[in-house]
């Protein structure tokens, strides 16, 4: 049976970041198969097959029917990549922990044409590509592939560097980096002919040694991440040398810096401070290793593989690992107390505590008891008004999530909440509220005695209060009582393009997004408004319309509103920006109300969209 490798980020800070490094106790012996074709399900044999663990790469060809299997693989993140000339690159990565046959669909090809400059603005030969993300689906490290056939990615002589054999039509997330500049981090980039250009500026150089007991360990894995500026994202994975010493340019700001190695427990990251005219030194330890065994027992009492688990001393992580085949999971850590946590797999969170508190004394080998998992409970039930009577379209939504859970009760009031992955705590807390009326409820659901809701809704006074402002919302508090500005649109999507000033006498939800924003805000936002859209389909005094930046296509944000469903009209901003400039809209996701005069109103909505939305609509 054919079914495709679907990924998860862990958060939780330098976890994620480290997965690939401190995995412990890892074996070998699983299998990844499966076929290439084109979109037409036409095998495509002859095409090349990458896959790589821990920067390890295993390469071979496909057989006429398109048809590939590598062997001798681990529990663990794993990159595929797959190409044929003519084609373009295709593939899939994500967590291996058991034997898998996948379908890699290769489409027609596209590329970027990049123009990579310094600071002053002169070209950089030999700039290159480190990573490239693509359609956040594959994965792929040119540098880690080229010893096994992959053509590196390099600037010619006028710094042009192009990026062949991309779908087209999707988009790319990709670091560049050259020995003598900081890399750089550029979050998207749509496939499209048109040259752009990515600056490098010369960066600050940090020197570093991994060492043990004084003497240097080659080989160390070091991984360095920003943080501060949005969320934190990793910047170099870098290797000791046979001395343990290492060097990477970074730009001004503060950065964790952390090293593993297999033979040796891992400290805590360490903090640095790059600033411009000085290069600091640091020195990372590594630790003997003490061993912390254990078992992730699945909902049917049996062993688990591929659950992450992570070790903290204090608040910082000093080691990761995923159970293994049999569910065994082993860790190398340093000190003699600490916190084990358990992150489980979509659909599945723990039976007991996430959270378990391990104190290892002076035994250097410590087996703790296994640690079962079960299924996430499904929150259901039914919502009745003040006057008991079922209440069809309320918003019910969490409160405590990154991103929220959101459903729309039916026809008889009722409702039910899937939960993807397991929250925080085990108790969810849940806002129920009328669709129309200023009718609500707050209540928290324990997800170790879930039985069928009735909630009953009681009324509630808005919140409309102002907010402390933001910096970046000076702009839109200017626009506040007065008349929007008008929608200036390149092209529209789901009917017919609209004006503000045919919509008086409506309420007008703007919500300004990009379909390349994958943050959680900007997602939650995005459902939130869908579901709102949903819920008052039936009243006709309320418009919402997405406006779309204008750095991508008409065909680019078709498919964005294809692959997120998006039911309400949209309409893609005039280039310069034109709409999201006129707003003062310099961070998304952002949601603009304006009223049945056409003025707008409200911009801080976080958590009280509904209510506000209700509001306008009562003044008439």
């Amino acid at each position: 049976m054919m079914n495709e490798l679907g990924y998860r980020w862990v958060s939780g800070g330098f976890a994620a970041i480290c997965l690939g490094l401190l995995l412990g106790g890892t074996a070998f012996g699983m299998g990844l198969s499966g076929v290439v074709t084109t979109p037409e399900g036409n095998p495509i044999g002859d095409a090349d097959v990458w896959v790589t663990q821990d920067h390890e790469v295993q390469h071979q060809k496909t057989g006429a029917s398109g048809k590939f299997a590598v062997k001798d693989l681990q529990v663990g993140p794993a990159e595929l990549v797959a190409w044929k000339d003519g084609w373009s690159l295709g593939g899939h990565f994500g967590p291996l922990s058991a034997d898998a046959d996948i379908k890699v669909v290769l489409q027609r090809t596209g590329q970027i044409r990049l123009r990579i400059v310094s600071n002053t603005f002169f070209p950089v030969p030999g700039a290159s590509v480190k990573t490239m993300l693509i359609n956040d689906q594959l994965l792929v490290s040119p540098p880690d592939l080229a010893p096994a056939g992959f053509a590196p990615i390099r600037a010619s002589d006028q710094g042009l560097l192009v990026i062949p054999n991309l779908p087209q039509g999707g988009f790319i997330k990709l670091v560049v980096g050259h020995p003598d500049y900081a890399d750089s981090t550029v979050a998207y980039l749509p496939v499209r002919e048109e040259q752009q250009e990515i600056v490098l500026v010369p960066g600050i150089k940090l020197r570093g040694r991994v060492a043990h007991k004084g003497r240097g360990v080659a080989g160390a894995r070091v991984a360095v991440r920003q943080v501060g500026a949005g969320s934190a994202r990793e910047t170099s994975d870098l290797v000791s040398d046979a001395e343990g010493y290492f060097s990477v340019k970074l730009t001004a700001g503060v950065y964790q810096v952390m090293a593993s190695h297999r033979d040796y427990a891992t400290q805590g990251p360490l903090s640095v401070t790059m600033v411009e005219g000085q290069d600091p030194t640091v020195e990372l330890s590594l630790e003997t290793p003490r061993f912390l065994r254990g078992t992730v027992l699945g909902p049917d009492n049996h062993g688990l593989a591929g659950v992450q688990v992570v070790y903290r001393a204090g608040e910082m992580v000093s080691a990761t690992a995923l159970s293994q085949a049999d569910g065994g999971i082993v860790l190398k850590v340093a000190g003699s107390e600490g916190t084990l946590t358990v992150l489980p797999p979509p659909g599945l969170m723990t039976a007991a505590l996430p959270n378990v508190p391990v104190k290892l004394g002076e035994e250097q080998d410590v087996k703790i008891e296994a640690i079962a998992l079960k299924r996430l409970p499904e929150v259901s039930g039914t919502v009745l008004d003040d006057e008991g009577q079922p209440v069809a379209g309320a918003l019910v939504s969490s409160h405590d999530f990154e991103t929220p859970l959101l459903a729309l009760t039916n026809e008889a009031g009722a409702f039910q909440l899937t939960l993807g992955t397991m929250p925080d705590k085990k108790k969810v807390l849940l806002r129920v509220e009328h669709p129309l009326r200023f009718l609500d409820r707050k209540l928290e659901v324990d997800l170790d005695r879930t039985k069928p809701l009735k909630v009953t809704l009681a009324p509630f006074q808005p919140d409309l209060a102002e907010r402390p402002l933001l910096p970046a919302d000076k702009e839109l508090a200017d626009l506040r009582q007065a008349p929007a500005p008008p929608l200036e649109g390149a092209d529209w999507f789901n009917g017919a393009p609209l004006t503000l000033e045919a919509l008086r006498g409506k309420v007008v939800v703007l919500h300004f997004w990009a379909g390349f924003d994958d943050s959680a805000p900007g997602a939650g936002r995005l459902q939130e408004v869908q579901a709102l859209h949903a819920a008052l389909r039936t009243v006709d005094d309320v418009v919402f319309i997405g406006v779309h930046d204008a750095s991508s296509t008409a065909a680019e944000v078709t498919t964005f509103v294809q692959r997120f469903n998006v039911q309400f009209p949209v309409m893609r901003d005039a280039d310069p920006y034109k709409t999201f400039t006129s707003y003062g809209i310099v961070y998304l996701p952002q949601t603009v109300l304006i009223d049945k005069k056409g003025e707008l109103r409200y911009f801080q909505v976080e958590g009280r969209l509904l209510e506000l939305i209700k509001a306008l609509r009562r003044e008439g």
